[in-house]
């Protein structure tokens, strides 16, 4: 189908608050043409838009969790060959942890290396 940029590593790579979440699909929208997906973690609605990237090969992740108020994790690792940069919060071991208000409203992109 493609070059591959990322891939969840576990059955559910964004967690909301501590300890296990829980997720549920609640549906998907196109905006101008790309897929944002609507979800429920631990009660907590997010939402992701998929994008190409304007420049370079890749995609573009925008997540929205509007009524955020604890910790957020989100596993970045990349494919082989694949760099991933975030606009928020701070890397651990391949996991992006952001907190707050900065959970809200944030992008990571997965871009093929030169």
């Amino acid at each position: 189908l493609g070059t591959r940029y990322w891939e969840a590593k576990s059955a559910l790579p964004l967690q909301i608050g501590e300890g296990e979440s829980v997720a549920s699909f609640k549906g998907y929208r196109k905006v101008n043409g790309h897929p944002e997906f609507h979800y429920e973690v631990n009660g907590v609605d997010v939402y992701e838009l998929i994008e190409p990237l304007h420049t370079g090969l890749g995609i573009r992740r925008s997540f929205r969790i509007p009524n955020n108020s604890g910790l957020v994790r989100l596993a970045v690792d990349s494919a082989d060959g694949v760099v991933a940069a975030y606009s928020a919060g701070k890397l651990k071991e391949g996991v992006l942890e952001l907190r707050d208000k900065q959970a809200r409203e944030f992008t990571v992109t997965h871009q093929l290396a030169n």
